[in-house]
């Protein structure tokens, strides 16, 4: 009889010791799945907070480096560059030819000033270029364009453009006369690569992220700027606008 109870006693108390090591088995794992959980949520919104710090950040630069191009538009046209444009075309045919010379200098100077400055024109009311600082361009015919158009009523900036290799800008700024009516129109060509600088820096975005810069004209989205891993931006094609590719701008 003595056997027999201690063989129940030992029984029972092999049964009471695993259940306590399932319970403790069990109560480890919740607890770690528990961990688990909330540390899976602590890094997905520390990833969403960089990447929200991140995006407001190029954001802003972006939008700096916008403000800073129409300041440097509007400083170019002062201090008296309106009054000089005024006289070149109320002078006589003999007394034209020396101010324009004399304007032609003085915009090739102020362009050598700024290394980001392709070339300087000065349009008619009728879009074509009749002063430059590059003398060949004169007659071109712009009076379609966007940038005129707008550019003729207030300051203008165009969306990158990729031309000749580059990633350029067209800026545009109205000139009046002394009763403030429109005379011609300023058009400044920038040489983007600052703006390159800004979309293409990846600091923070792990091995797959990027800033994308595009634009939406229709049903499609169009690629301003190179791709992290389409550098080629004249070979990238637009995005339709409900597709795979365009959903994070589009929820942008």
């Amino acid at each position: 009889g003595i056997a027999r109870k201690i063989f129940q006693f030992r029984s029972l108390s092999a049964r009471v010791t695993l259940w306590v090591l399932v319970f403790l088995m069990t109560f480890t794992l919740a607890m770690a799945l528990v961990a688990y959980e909330i540390t899976r949520n602590w890094l997905e919104e520390t990833a969403i907070a960089n990447l929200e710090a991140l995006a407001s950040a190029r954001q802003l630069a972006v939008e700096s480096y916008v403000s800073t191009q129409i300041n440097k538009l509007t400083a170019f046209e002062q201090p008296d560059l309106e009054i000089k444009i005024a006289a070149v075309l109320d002078a006589s045919e003999h007394d034209r030819a020396n101010l324009t010379e004399a304007l032609i200098f003085e915009l090739q100077r102020k362009q050598l000033a700024d290394p980001d400055i392709v070339w300087v024109d000065i349009l008619d009311l009728d879009g074509h270029v009749y002063l430059s600082t590059f003398p060949e361009r004169q007659g071109i015919y712009y009076g379609e364009e966007e940038f005129f158009s707008q550019g003729i009523v207030h300051p203008y900036i165009s969306n990158p453009f990729y031309e000749e290799g580059k990633i350029n800008l067209k800026l545009a700024l109205p000139l009046h006369d002394t009763a403030n009516r429109s005379i011609s129109v300023l058009v400044l060509r920038f040489d983007a690569r600052e703006l390159l600088a800004i979309v293409g820096n990846y600091s923070g975005l792990g091995n797959s992220g990027e800033t994308v810069l595009g634009t939406r004209i229709g049903n499609e989205i169009h690629f301003l700027a190179p791709l992290r891993f389409d550098p080629n931006l004249s070979e990238i094609q637009p995005a339709p606008a409900d597709g795979e590719r365009a959903k994070p701008m589009i929820h942008a």
